[in-house]
């Protein structure tokens, strides 16, 4: 069983128990409150309505129906789980909210580029988050086996504001609007989708807003939870089909403005390309001013047009208005209707889709949905169709209103997509197979901006070059050397490459092209200070007879095994067996030489890849990053390697605010907390590190 964390919006400060739905559900599709009824006893007298106020402020309440409705499918249809909702009060939204998200995020109304985003709203926005973050985190720490479900756009920044103090979480993130852009804001906007990214999944509402990341996105399933009919909306239904009495009905809902004109042109080449549903078919056209808040003026005059065409002196096939409309009429609509055509990538158009399947089920009457919709992958009573091809709409809607829906219906995939909250959980589960944690870029390019003093502990073989057959092959990358140099430019780094190579080779490969950086030879054995040319010997009064006996049995087991080389260091001795000519023969010589090399006291024996080493107790890496970061104090540490040897940098730095990073798989035994497969991809991290600094030196 886990432990869900619902974050979301919610009006007035409600508080919810665990596992418990105490508050009574918004109207479901969200529409805005009523204004005035939408259908009146005389249809086509219906007065024109008085503009709506289309503020900001009125956005977030529908939004928060959105969410409310996952949390309620996921409470009831995941009891197995336990479910604590955190609500964040909806009056005390900081502007940026409302006067540059709403907007962007429900009406994709985007500033231009060189628009500049008002610094105190978001910095209130920041401080928002923070205050957020901190709640989740008081409640995820009293858990077990805890996923948190962050629900919408207004709290954008808190999934890399959790991964930075909460590194292992499984965090979901639903957007049940558009997912416009981001970097049409180019600071700010950038900040935010890098906290898009620190989110293990994230869902939105349709394919065509699937945002361009790089962690998983998926669909979100269009829930809706619906009371019984009300008495009136059952009266309501009979008025209309008797108002209707010879007709069948299509309901058509646009939930976008730039599809309204194509609806009207599907009906247009409907009602001229069939004169037998021309005389019995009604088109109700509606677009909420909670989906199409601008003006449609040129909709009623193309509209009228039309019914001037086609319609009779007793009857139009027409009806179009552009309002909202209360829950008890929309049921009505819905239930009087013979078929809905309902388009649009809004999640409006999901919601109503889902409601008519509901409100609909035991009638099995048509419903049109555009591509892409969601429905197409959870329901198998849609027919999805391309809006931009009014004659194949055309098409569609004659097969679906006699009752040939076999054609129609090829699209619609029968396998449903898993929940959004089975695919949380399932990432939760494999994540706990593993050892340590992907290493995400994006957070720790954030903690990288955000920290005052930086150290960089690198080991060299596996982790900043591959490893290869012949050590001598394993030289620095141009780029590489430029990365390093450019984090030594900036006055905050401190780098140090620490390695078990000697120090003729780390002097000639990186300390001779690299200025300011620290270099540490033999695991710790010789350290050279950044900006000093001389090395320091941190053995000269140790006792080194161990080295002589070590030698000659790693003599004895060169000999025996052809292919084999012994590596001599001042304070270490090294086996290779990697190029040995049979490898299991090599393989069970290093069992035995271990065995002897146990009887050589005041010696440490390192297992590493393809070699045995031997060295003084009194030298190991753990020792010399805990004296470097004692030193410098940092409180960002990157901290990269991929051996044995480099577990004791990973143990030394356990209580530090330290990124320790495995180069290799995910289910290696270690004590870092991160991983990332390969020594190109940590190295590549690493050059994002150094072109931050590199940029923000050049606008200084």
């Amino acid at each position: 069983m886990s432990s869900i964390i619902h974050v979301l919006l919610t009006p007035d400060g409600i508080q919810f128990p665990p596992n418990t739905i105490t508050v009574e559900l918004p109207p479901s599709p969200p529409h805005s409150p009523p204004k005035r009824h939408f259908l009146h006893s005389n249809l086509l007298s219906l007065p024109p309505t008085s503009n709506v106020s289309t503020s900001s402020a009125a956005f977030n309440p529908q939004i928060w129906s959105f969410a409310w409705h996952a949390v309620q499918d996921s409470i009831t249809t995941n009891k197995q789980h336990r479910h604590d909702i955190l609500p964040i009060d909806n009056n005390q939204l900081p502007s940026f909210i409302i006067n540059t998200l709403d907007p962007w995020f429900q009406h994709n109304t985007l500033p231009s580029s060189h628009q500049k985003v008002n610094e105190q709203e978001w910095n209130e926005f920041v401080e928002f988050s923070e205050k957020c973050t901190d709640q989740i985190i008081n409640i995820y720490q009293s858990h077990h086996r805890c996923i948190v479900w962050i629900h919408d756009y207004q709290l954008l920044l808190l999934p890399s504001m959790l991964r930075r103090k909460l590194p292992q979480a499984t965090i979901g993130l639903s957007i049940s609007t558009r997912c416009p852009n981001l970097d049409n804001l180019v600071v700010h906007g950038r900040i935010l989708q890098r906290s898009m990214l620190a989110a293990d999944l994230i869902g939105v509402q349709s394919e065509f807003n699937m945002p361009t990341l790089s962690t998983t996105t998926t669909l979100l399933s269009p829930t809706v939870h619906l009371k019984a009919p009300s008495f009136a909306s059952i009266e309501r239904s009979r008025d209309i089909r008797q108002l209707f009495t010879d007709k069948r009905i299509i309901l058509c809902q646009d939930t976008e403005a730039t599809g309204v004109l194509q609806t009207l042109s599907v009906m247009e080449q409907f009602l001229s390309s069939s004169v037998k549903h021309k005389e019995n078919v009604t088109f109700i056209h509606i677009c909420t001013r909670a989906s199409i808040p601008q003006p449609l003026d040129s909709v009623p005059d193309l509209a009228r047009q039309i019914n001037q065409l086609y319609g009779t002196p007793q009857s139009v096939p027409i009806h179009f208005y552009h309002q909202d409309l209360d829950t008890d009429e929309y049921d009505a609509l819905l239930s009087a209707a013979d078929a809905a055509l309902i388009m649009g990538s809004h999640p409006h158009a999901s919601i109503a889709a889902q409601t008519f399947i509901a409100r609909r089920r035991s009638n099995n009457i048509p419903l049109i949905v555009s591509n892409g919709s969601p429905l197409s992958r959870t329901s198998q009573v849609v027919i999805t169709a391309d809006q931009s091809d009014p004659k194949a709409l055309v098409t569609l809607l004659k097969c679906a209103l006699d009752g040939n829906k076999q054609n129609v219906t090829a699209s619609v995939k029968q396998q449903p997509q898993p929940q959004f909250l089975e695919q949380l959980v399932k990432r939760q589960e494999q994540q706990q197979n593993f050892k340590t944690i992907l290493l995400n870029s994006t957070q720790l390019n954030d903690a990288y901006r955000s920290a005052n003093k930086r150290l960089f502990l690198f080991d060299y073989d596996g982790t900043l070059t591959p490893i290869v057959s012949n050590p001598d092959d394993a030289r620095p990358t141009r780029a590489l050397l430029r990365y390093l140099q450019a984090l030594c430019n900036d006055p905050e780094n401190v780098v140090w490459v620490v390695s078990g190579r000697d120090q003729a080779t780390l002097e000639s490969w990186i300390g001779s092209s690299v200025q300011g950086i620290g270099l540490s030879a033999e695991h710790g054995s010789f350290m050279k200070l950044p900006e000093q040319s001389s090395w320091v010997d941190m053995l000269a009064t140790a006792d080194m007879s161990w080295k002589s006996t070590s030698l000659k049995i790693f003599e004895s087991f060169t000999a025996q095994t052809p292919g084999t080389v012994v590596e001599q260091k001042k304070a270490s001795i090294t086996w290779h067996y990697r190029n040995a000519i049979d490898p299991q023969l090599a393989l069970e010589q290093c069992e035995a030489c271990y065995k002897e090399l146990t009887k050589i006291p005041g010696v440490d024996i390192l297992r590493g890849k393809m070699n045995l080493e031997v060295r003084s107790l009194l030298v190991n890496k753990g020792n010399v990053v805990r004296r470097i970061q004692q030193s410098v104090g940092a409180d960002f540490v990157l901290c990269g390697g991929d051996d044995r040897t480099d577990e004791d940098m990973f143990h030394a730095l356990k209580n530090e605010p330290a990124y320790c990073v495995l180069i290799g798989p995910q289910d290696k035994e270690t004590e870092a907390r991160y991983s990332i497969p390969t020594s190109e991809q940590f190295v590549a991290c690493v050059g994002q590190l150094a072109s931050i600094s590199s940029n923000t030196s050049s606008t200084l």
